[in-house]
């Protein structure tokens, strides 16, 4: 397994890349109720780049993990109250990110049926003006024809 010292100072990464995507889960909160897309595909950029960083991370972590039990009851008791800590804290992370996600996908999805039935009625209303429109040409030919029908 990993030394202790490299499995901790990778673990001490992970929280920080963690606790930089959900800061910037906080301001992709923001940009979905703002309805800045532009904004929001630069910030999911970023965030790519943390998941990217984080995937480099699990591969450093692999070798401990395989052996987890074992490496972390070698460790002495301060260390693992501290692995444990950490552990916690990204958990705990995670899942906030996770929550988040899950409600600026909804928000978006509402948002996007809202824009799909205001397109709806946009074309519901050009039928109707359609319709509108036919009923006064057809108005205006029976007034035409009885105007001159009068005449004639």
């Amino acid at each position: 397994p990993a030394p202790p010292a490299d499995a901790m100072a990778t673990v001490l990464k992970q929280r920080e890349v963690y606790q930089a995507i959900a800061a910037l889960s906080q301001r992709q909160e923001q940009l979905v109720a703002d309805a800045d897309a532009e904004a929001l595909l630069t910030l999911l950029a970023q965030r790519q780049r943390h998941l990217d960083s984080l995937d480099q991370l699990n591969a450093q972590l692999e070798p401990v993990r395989r052996d987890w039990q074992n490496w972390l009851a070698a460790l002495p008791a301060e260390q693992r109250q501290q692995i444990a800590a950490l552990v916690k804290e990204i958990s705990d992370l995670r899942d906030a990110i996770v929550a988040q996600d899950d409600r600026d996908y909804r928000r978006l999805r509402q948002a996007q049926g809202r824009v799909g039935e205001e397109l709806g009625q946009t074309a519901k209303q050009g039928r109707a003006m359609d319709s509108y429109r036919g009923a006064a040409n057809a108005y205006a030919r029976q007034r035409v024809t009885a105007t001159t029908d009068h005449r004639g």
